[in-house]
């Protein structure tokens, strides 16, 4: 004979236990990531130049990192995440549920500040932005209509920006 709960507490907490021992062993089951060894590059192997060469004259040049690898997301309970084959503790979905999350608090939050995307007092000349951590991009977008003198350059360790924005026209009179 089954054993019943004793109260319509205990009920209701076996599934829940149940559940987080699941997700706990589908956590402890994926493979732990593993950092690539690269080799270290010599100092006096020729090259001169003090400049960083990782950085580029435009921002196009900032897109060559991203690599396959990136894209490979892992699925915990139907949610996609960043990739587990690169150390982090990026422990947010990238999947379209949290981009729709991310674009409504943006809203919510602009909404909660009178229409202002920041409160730091900045200057209107204000030439280079970076919104690390950009999440779907909707910031920096946004940020850009604003001052569309600006370079406003958006990252994130997850992909989910949209790839190519169309600028607006400048309005001719």
């Amino acid at each position: 004979m089954s054993e019943q709960p004793s109260s319509p507490a205990a009920a209701a907490a076996a599934p829940a236990a149940a559940a987080r021992s699941d997700l706990a062993s589908a956590v402890e089951s994926a493979p732990a990531p593993q950092p690539e060894l690269v080799p270290a590059a010599d100092p006096q192997d020729g090259d001169e130049s003090e400049t960083d060469s990782a950085v580029g004259d435009d921002a196009a040049s900032s897109t060559a990192s991203i690599t396959s690898s990136i894209l490979e997301y892992r699925t915990i309970q139907g949610r996609t995440f960043h990739s587990d084959k690169h150390p982090t503790e990026y422990f947010t979905p990238n999947d379209e549920q949290q981009s729709t999350s991310i674009d409504i608090n943006h809203h919510a939050l602009t909404q909660l500040l009178s229409g202002k995307l920041f409160l730091a007092p900045i200057k209107d000349n204000v030439q280079k932005v970076l919104d690390v951590g950009t999440g779907t991009g909707i910031w920096a977008i946004d940020f850009a209509d604003e001052y569309p003198e600006a370079e406003v350059i958006g990252s994130d360790l997850s992909p989910i920006q949209p790839r190519y924005i169309v600028p607006f026209p400048s309005p001719t009179i």
